[in-house]
């Protein structure tokens, strides 16, 4: 009689935990997705682009690019280019830590780099 009042408690605890997680399964398989629009996903996505691009320009400019570490930055639509403006945390030639800020200019399309100034 002890074993069946087990198996039944074990039952029950199964059913508690197993209808919630079924129900939370089927509202994420049929919950819309992403809300943004394709443009907004197309803009984010070129942004991120420019980023990466701007980042690589500013790493060639460092006397110590394996020291690099990139802190906030801000990508401006600027027509047919992006502006990427930020800083970098970086060893100079001393081997000292200095940050640094920088901007890049970065084709649109083509994602070449029309400008990239490290001060």
């Amino acid at each position: 009689m002890a074993e069946q009042k087990k198996s039944g408690c074990l039952g029950c605890l199964t059913l508690a935990i197993g209808v919630p997680v079924l129900i939370f399964i089927l509202l994420a398989m049929f919950a819309p997705g992403d809300p943004r629009s394709a443009e907004d996903k197309a803009r984010d996505a070129a942004e991120i682009t420019a980023y990466l691009k701007a980042k690589r320009a500013v790493l060639e400019k460092l006397k110590a690019p394996s020291t690099a570490e990139f802190g906030e930055h801000a990508v401006k639509d600027d027509g047919p280019a992006f502006t990427v403006a930020g800083y970098v945390d970086a060893q100079n030639s001393f081997g000292a830590q200095i940050r640094s800020q920088y901007m890049v200019k970065v084709e649109k399309g083509s994602w070449r780099i029309l400008s990239a100034i490290v001060w």
